[in-house]
């Protein structure tokens, strides 16, 4: 990645392969990385969106230990 402070709604997107109407959505349910809003351009600050990313890994062997408690 460039070295950029802040992501458009459409850049994450792409970075994610999601829709833009995702975020929108996830903005209004509270989700998602932090956001500055400016008149009406949202803008994502990157550090935001990677400390979002690092807080939504997901270990496989934990979620398949949580699947074999739950089928027990």
């Amino acid at each position: 990645m460039e070295d950029r402070k802040f992501l458009t709604q459409t850049e994450l997107a792409q970075r994610w392969n999601m829709a833009r109407a995702t975020l929108t959505n996830w903005r209004c349910l509270g989700r998602g990385p932090a956001y500055i809003k400016i008149s009406s351009n949202i803008l994502y600050p990157v550090a935001e969106v990677i400390r979002w990313e690092d807080q939504n890994i997901v270990d496989p062997a934990s979620v398949r230990e949580r699947k074999a408690a739950c089928h027990v």
